[in-house]
């Protein structure tokens, strides 16, 4: 899965059929839905974690930085770093934030990568329509 967080990039030498994969990597991340459960498998930026859209179409990668983090942050991490709250700011700059909590319960669960279909429903993936 972490070629889908967008931090993989095609090379000039890179096969055709790879460069294609890398160009729906966007349309198939917005089928994958996490589960949080531990927070220790999500990445909070690429991860489509969050009700709205992954964090990465709302928070600037300059952002990300300055604030401390990187692109590999994972959910255990910003919430051991903020103690269960975005970073100073967001939250007024980026109103939408509100709307997710990012505490979790810790059920003693991993975290669950959940596909969605083509109506947003959860369902098994198949490649079959």
């Amino acid at each position: 899965m972490e070629y889908l967080k967008g931090v993989v990039l095609a090379k000039a030498s890179s096969s055709a059929g790879w460069k294609e994969m890398l160009k729906l990597r966007d349309k198939a991340r917005k089928h994958i839905l996490w589960k949080v459960r531990d927070d220790m498998s999500i990445n909070v930026w690429y991860d489509n974690w969050c009700p709205i859209s992954p964090i990465c179409d709302i928070v600037t990668t300059r952002e990300i930085y300055e604030a401390g983090l990187n692109i590999n942050t994972t959910m255990n991490e910003l919430v051991n770093k903020y103690e269960g709250t975005w970073p100073e700011g967001w939250s007024n700059e980026y109103l939408i934030l509100n709307q997710s909590d990012i505490l979790r319960t810790h059920d003693g669960t991993r975290d669950k990568a959940i596909w969605l279909d083509m109506k947003g429903k959860e369902n098994m993936f198949s490649v079959r329509q």
